[in-house]
C-alpha cells in the first residue's frame, strides 16, 4: 500500500514538474517573442512603429508579411506548429477587422490609385496591436469593392456584392489555413454591404 502511495506521489510530482516547466517555457518564449517583434526590421518607410506597451504578445513575435508567410506554409524557423495553431484563431479575428477597414475606408472614387501600403494595417485587439499583412491583389480587390459600394450604392447588385466579398474572404482564409465561419462572414457582409431596405418592402 505504501509502495502504491509513494508511486502515486512520485507520478504527481513528475506531472506537476512538467506542467511548471511548460508554463515557464511559455513565459520565456513570450518575452523573447515580444522583444523580437520590437526589434524586427522591414516595416515600410514612413510607417510608425507600434509602441512596446501596445504590442499584442500573443503572436509570438510574428508580424506583418512574416506572420502571413508563417501561416501560409513558410513558417519562421523560430516558430512551431503548436504556436501557429494558437495564433490562427487570433489572426482570424484581426484579419476580419482588416477586411472591414479596407472596404469601409476605400476611396469614394474608383479612379483613385490604390496605395500598396494599404495591404498592411495596424489592427487593435483586446491584448494589443498587431500589424496584419495580406497579398496586394486581395487588398486591391477589397478596396475596389468598397469604392464601388460608395460610388454606386443604390445600383450595386447586393447578391453579387456579397458573393464577391465571400470569394475574397474565402481565398484569404484558405491561404492561411483558417477555418471558415459562415456566421462571422454573414455578420461582416451585413455590416459592409447595404441590404434591401425595409421601406422598399413597406411601399408594396
Amino acid at each position: 500500500m505504501s509502495f502504491l502511495l509513494s508511486l502515486l506521489t512520485l507520478t504527481t510530482v513528475i506531472i506537476l514538474s512538467i506542467l511548471l516547466f511548460f508554463v515557464l517555457s511559455k513565459l520565456m518564449w513570450l518575452e523573447k517573442a515580444t522583444n523580437s517583434l520590437l526589434n524586427r526590421e522591414g516595416q515600410p518607410k514612413g510607417t510608425p512603429a507600434i509602441r512596446a506597451s501596445d504590442v499584442d504578445p500573443y503572436f509570438y513575435g510574428l508580424s506583418d508579411e512574416v506572420l502571413w508567410k508563417s501561416l501560409s506554409g513558410s513558417p519562421d524557423p523560430s516558430i512551431g506548429e503548436l504556436e501557429l495553431s494558437e495564433i490562427r484563431p487570433r489572426f482570424a479575428m484581426a484579419l476580419d477587422k482588416m477586411i472591414t477597414r479596407l472596404v469601409k475606408e476605400a476611396p469614394s472614387s474608383q479612379s483613385t490609385t490604390i496605395n500598396v501600403t494599404r495591404n498592411a494595417l495596424d489592427i487593435t485587439n483586446v491584448r494589443g496591436k498587431i500589424r496584419i499583412w495580406i497579398p496586394p491583389h486581395h487588398a486591391e480587390a477589397l478596396t475596389k469593392l468598397g469604392s464601388s459600394l460608395k460610388v454606386n450604392a443604390e445600383e450595386v447588385d447586393q447578391t453579387e456584392a456579397v458573393q464577391t466579398l465571400q470569394n475574397i474572404v474565402y481565398a484569404l482564409y484558405s491561404e492561411v489555413a483558417l477555418e471558415w465561419d459562415q456566421e462571422s462572414f454573414s455578420t461582416m457582409s451585413q455590416a459592409l454591404i447595404v441590404q434591401p431596405t425595409s421601406h422598399s418592402q413597406n411601399a408594396d
